[in-house]
């Protein structure tokens, strides 16, 4: 069994659910790699999974924005009261902290 709070020794999120980004009822990305990026965010990379990617997921405004969706691939369910963080993109636009996206 692991417990969430043993992300604040390892640095990562003990467990995470297999997040899917949606808008307009299509999925646009994948979220991985979760790293703890402060004590209420959590850090992924944005993997796109549309061909080419959608170019939303590189717009600050888009994640800022309540149009999108975060959704648990393997319950169907969407999390609730996610946000991401006003410090935009990071990592040349690769990766979003969100808060709310536990596992």
């Amino acid at each position: 069994m692991t417990f969430p709070w043993l992300r604040w020794f390892t640095g990562k999120p003990a467990a995470s659910p297999d997040w899917r980004v949606w808008a307009d009822g299509v999925e646009l990305a994948k979220l991985r790699e979760p790293r703890v990026a402060d004590t209420t965010w959590t850090s992924f990379a944005i993997v796109a999974t549309t061909r080419p990617p959608d170019p939303r997921l590189r717009d600050d405004a888009f994640w800022l924005r309540a149009s999108w969706q975060l959704v648990d691939a393997r319950t169907g369910r969407e999390a609730p009261n996610v946000v991401a963080s006003a410090s935009g993109l990071r990592d040349g636009g690769r990766r979003i902290a969100l808060r709310g996206a536990q596992g």
